[in-house]
């Protein structure tokens, strides 16, 4: 996008925040505003800034709520709580083998939420992000979570920023993982993972994963067993490769390919 979308605060706890999570580099090609006043006069939609110790992703409408990663409350915390092994997500990525933990990398992680869930089932799960604002939210989130987790589940999440399919094409040949994962923004599609009120966030700040045919082929060279690919039910199989088999729910559909 030629225009910006997101100005970053320039306030001190924030810049603080940033730095701890190392992720200011990240963020340099985003406008700088030290206070809110000065960011709303701009016309940028959103403002990334600390509020109340979380990183949250604040909308200049003040009818729409502010975006921030927290893995231990609301409804993330209480499906952590639950048998995630009802989870779409986890039938997917386990398959027959419901005693093996594999090992997964998600190459799309956004918000970390089906990530967080495979961590509760007991998998190692890499996450990738490369959207400097959902990194900057996420790595936030993974970090408080990290210092209130007492269970293990966050020691099982590794969380690194850059493009996917580069990042795959050198684990190309190490068949580094058990599972790739994948879950694409596309046109026409409404998410599933997310609420309502985060769609249109997403797809102003994220745009389309048009790239999205080549990651599943890259993919396919990574996963020692299976790639799983969520698509919204009706959608069209990513690069017309037909899966080895389907998991279709009421909006959503895990499409898997055994390797």
């Amino acid at each position: 996008m030629d225009e910006a979308v997101v100005a970053v605060s320039a306030d001190i706890d924030s810049q603080d925040r940033l730095e701890s999570l190392q992720i200011t580099h990240l963020l340099t090609v985003f406008p700088r505003y030290h206070f809110s006043e000065d960011w709303l006069a701009s016309s940028i939609p959103y403002f990334l800034h600390i509020d109340q110790d979380r990183l949250l992703l604040e909308p200049s409408d003040k009818k729409r709520q502010p975006l921030w990663v927290d893995f231990t409350a609301g409804s993330m915390g209480y499906r952590g709580q639950q048998n995630v092994r009802n989870e779409m997500v986890v039938k997917a990525v386990l398959g027959r083998d419901k005693q093996k933990k594999p090992s997964v990398i998600d190459a799309t992680a956004g918000l970390g939420r089906d990530s967080f869930l495979l961590a509760v089932l007991g998998c190692q799960v890499t996450m990738i992000e490369r959207n400097p604002i959902v990194m900057a939210l996420l790595a936030d989130g993974l970090h408080r979570f990290q210092l209130q987790d007492d269970s293990g589940v966050a020691k099982r999440l590794a969380l690194f920023p850059g493009d996917a399919k580069n990042q795959l094409s050198q684990l190309a040949q190490s068949k580094s993982a058990d599972v790739v994962y994948l879950d694409p923004m596309f046109p026409k599609r409404e998410k599933s993972a997310l609420v309502k009120k985060e769609m249109q966030i997403f797809r102003d700040i994220v745009g389309l994963d048009s790239d999205s045919d080549e990651l599943l082929l890259t993919a396919k060279q990574i996963a020692r067993d299976r790639v799983v690919v969520k698509r919204a039910s009706k959608a069209e199989y990513l690069a017309n490769i037909k899966p080895t088999y389907s998991l279709t729910g009421r909006s959503s559909r895990f499409d898997i390919y055994q390797c």
